[in-house]
C-alpha cells in the first residue's frame, strides 16, 4: 500500500508539472467545422438564372454567384446539395454539387405535363414536381436525359397541383389551386399511386403554392390578393383548417417557402426574400426583407449547404 501510495503521488507530481496548474489552465476543445447553409433563388428572368447567396442574410447580402438555368421557375436541393431546375414548359435540368458559377446541367429531361409548379425531394434523393394540373410526378434517381417519371399522384377532384413536399415519413404532400373553386391540400402515402389519404377542405378566395414542413406544422403559401403564409397542425385531415395566418410584411406575388436549419422561415415573393423567425404566430413580422437585384424576378427559393 505504501509503495502505491509513493507511485501515485510521484505521477501526480509529474502531471502538474508538465501541465502547471491544472485547476487555472483552461482547456481548448478542438475546433468543429460548422456547415455553412446558402439559400438559392430561381430567377424568371434574363433567360433563367440560379443564384446562391450565405446564411446568415443581412440587409447588405448580395449572390455570392450565378449560373445559367434556362426558363427557371422553380428548384430544389437533394441532401447531397445537387439541384432540379424547372421551367415553364415542363423541362427538368440536373445540376450535380458542387455548385458554382461553372455549373452546367449533367442531364435534362421533361415531365409530361405542360406547365411546372415546384419540385421537392425525399431524403433518398428522389423527387416529385407538379404540373400545374391534375398530377404530381415521381422521378427516381439517378437522372440521366432518358429519365422519365416513376409514379404519378393524382385524383379526380384534384385541379391544379401547385406546391409539393415530402416529410420525414415519405408523405406527399401537394397544395391544389382550385381556380374559382379555391384552394386545398391532397396528402398521398408511398407508393403514391392510390388515392389520398387526406383531402382537406376547399378555401375559397385562396389559391395555394410553395409548400413548407417543419416538425408539426405545414406552412402554405397563399399568392391570391390576399397574401398570406397559412399554418396547418400536422397531421392533414379531412378537417384541416390553417391553425393561424402570417400576413405581416408579405410583398406582392409570394410563391415559395423554406425553412434553414435553425427554424427561420424565408418567402420568396416577385422582387424581394423575405425572412421570419420562430416561434411563429398570427403576430409574425420579418426579421428581414432583403430586395434582389433589379433585373430579377425571383420565382422559387430553396436552401441547403
Amino acid at each position: 500500500m505504501f509503495k502505491r501510495t509513493i507511485l501515485t503521488g510521484a505521477l501526480l507530481a509529474f502531471v502538474a508539472g508538465c501541465t502547471g496548474n491544472s485547476a487555472s489552465t483552461p482547456i481548448t476543445p478542438p475546433s468543429v467545422p460548422l456547415t455553412v447553409q446558402h439559400l438559392y433563388v430561381a430567377n424568371n428572368s434574363n433567360n433563367g438564372q440560379i443564384v446562391q447567396y450565405s446564411l446568415p442574410l443581412s440587409a447588405s447580402s448580395v449572390p455570392n454567384f450565378g449560373f445559367t438555368a434556362s426558363g427557371t421557375v422553380t428548384l430544389a436541393l437533394d441532401p447531397s446539395g445537387d439541384v432540379i431546375a424547372g421551367d415553364p414548359a415542363g423541362n427538368l435540368h440536373f445540376f450535380p454539387a458542387p455548385l458554382s458559377a461553372a455549373s452546367s446541367a449533367t442531364a435534362a429531361f421533361a415531365h409530361p405535363g405542360n406547365s411546372t409548379g415546384a419540385v421537392a425531394f425525399t431524403q433518398a434523393g428522389d423527387f416529385f414536381v407538379s404540373s400545374l394540373t391534375n398530377r404530381a410526378y415521381e422521378f427516381t434517381h439517378p437522372f440521366s436525359n432518358a429519365s422519365v417519371p416513376s409514379a404519378i399522384a393524382t385524383a379526380p377532384t384534384l385541379v391544379g397541383a401547385s406546391g409539393v413536399a415530402v416529410d420525414s415519413a415519405s408523405n406527399l404532400y401537394v397544395a391544389n389551386a382550385a381556380g374559382a373553386a379555391g384552394t386545398n391540400l391532397y396528402v398521398f402515402a408511398a407508393p403514391y399511386t392510390g388515392a389520398p389519404t387526406a383531402i382537406s377542405p376547399l378555401i375559397a378566395s385562396k389559391q395555394y403554392a410553395g409548400l413548407a414542413l417543419s416538425a408539426t406544422q405545414l406552412f402554405v403559401v397563399n399568392s391570391s390578393a390576399t397574401n398570406s403564409i397559412d399554418v396547418y397542425n400536422l397531421p392533414i385531415t379531412a378537417a384541416s383548417a390553417p391553425v393561424f395566418s402570417i400576413t405581416n410584411g408579405i410583398p406582392i406575388l409570394p410563391s415559395s417557402l423554406a425553412f434553414d436549419s435553425a427554424g427561420n422561415l424565408y418567402l420568396g415573393s416577385f422582387t424581394q426574400i423575405t425572412e421570419y423567425s420562430p416561434p411563429f404566430s398570427a403576430a409574425s413580422t420579418p426579421v428581414l426583407s432583403l430586395p434582389v437585384p433589379a433585373t430579377f424576378e425571383v420565382s422559387g427559393i430553396a436552401i441547403g449547404t
